[in-house]
């Protein structure tokens, strides 16, 4: 009984032990908290979490942002709602023109900041792959 007890308590430890950082609505560094107040104003946050140097914001319209340490987004997902215009806006013209042209009434759902440029999903589930510069790359 006492050596299942300790097996336990071990088991227990081993994320605090091993420098795991998850916090649970952890403070957001001030660059992100400027994001949301541009793009996300009016819509309540739900819950922040930190793990291994990232900040997951959930909000409460079903948004969800990661940020890095420094709070700079890396991924913004509306699951199947369109992402607002502002953060559209933040893209390469080219990419939305492209996209625009290619895939009229096809909202943009995600983006994500991968080495390469961006990543972008469309409510039809295509992914599009785009330089920083918004040339396009191809598909997911």
């Amino acid at each position: 009984m006492k050596l299942n007890v300790s097996i336990l308590a071990i088991l227990l430890c081993i994320p605090f032990l091993l420098g795991a950082e998850y916090q649970r609505n952890a403070a957001l560094p001030k660059k992100a908290e400027q994001f949301l107040q541009v793009h996300f104003k009016s819509t309540p946050i739900k819950e922040i979490e930190y793990d291994d140097g990232k900040y997951e914001v959930k909000l409460r319209s079903g948004h969800e942002i990661e940020f890095d340490a420094g709070g700079n987004w890396i991924d913004i997902e509306g699951e199947y709602s369109p992402l607002p215009k502002s953060i559209i806006d933040l893209l390469p013209q080219k990419a939305t023109a492209y996209i625009a042209n290619n895939y009229p009434r096809r909202p943009i759902v995600q983006i994500k900041k991968k080495k390469y440029g961006y990543k972008i999903d469309l409510s039809n589930s295509a992914e599009l792959m785009f330089s920083f510069n918004g040339d396009f790359l191809g598909k997911d």
